[in-house]
């Protein structure tokens, strides 16, 4: 008898063990997200901004995101243009607050050119933003949501790389949307 409880005693010291949990995580990503900006930054310095263009409750154009169980639904309006999206996605969701995302079965709308007042490192300016979540630009979509689980940051979706105008972007920047949850 002395000798099992030595062998189980070496045996549970020396193991990984198992977790055995109920344990459920909440997938962060699913609800329905509005976008209230796009950040644009050069390829080498992403803590600062080139470009912001925002999209408050008064701007023209309105971006919605729903994400649930797996299904995307992607709705994009303004008084120009209209273009909707659907399909689905997948994510390395690990109980943390960022991964990556890849949306897959997308069946897109026309893409929607519309012009956008941006704040710049330099002052204002306007870029041409094309709207429309496209299948060939969704994949490893980088995202992160905030500790309070309200918003949002993913890469933006459509090839977009900021504004033509070379004292800002010159269409050489890496764009990321901003959502807030509705």
């Amino acid at each position: 008898m002395k000798t099992i409880f030595l062998l189980l005693l070496i045996v549970s010291a020396t193991s990984c063990g198992l977790k055995i949990t109920t344990e459920v995580n909440e997938n962060l990503l699913n609800g329905q997200w509005q976008l209230e900006n796009i950040f644009c930054f050069t390829p080498d310095n992403s803590t600062n901004f080139k470009e912001r263009y925002d999209f408050s409750d008064s701007s023209d154009v309105q971006v919605v995101m729903d994400l649930g169980n797996g299904d995307m639904q992607y709705d994009m309006t303004s008084s120009d243009c209209t273009t909707t999206a659907h399909g689905n996605f997948v994510t390395d969701y690990e109980d943390d607050f960022s991964d990556e995302l890849d949306f897959f079965n997308v069946v897109s709308g026309s893409t929607c050119d519309i012009d956008v007042n941006f704040v710049g490192d330099d002052g204002n300016g306007v870029g041409t933003v094309k709207f429309a979540l496209l299948a060939s630009e969704s994949k490893q979509l980088t995202w992160e949501v905030n500790e309070d689980k309200d918003y949002l940051s993913l890469d933006f979706y459509t090839g977009f790389q900021g504004s033509n105008l070379g004292s800002y972007c010159g269409n050489a920047c890496n764009c990321e949307a901003r959502f807030s949850k509705n």
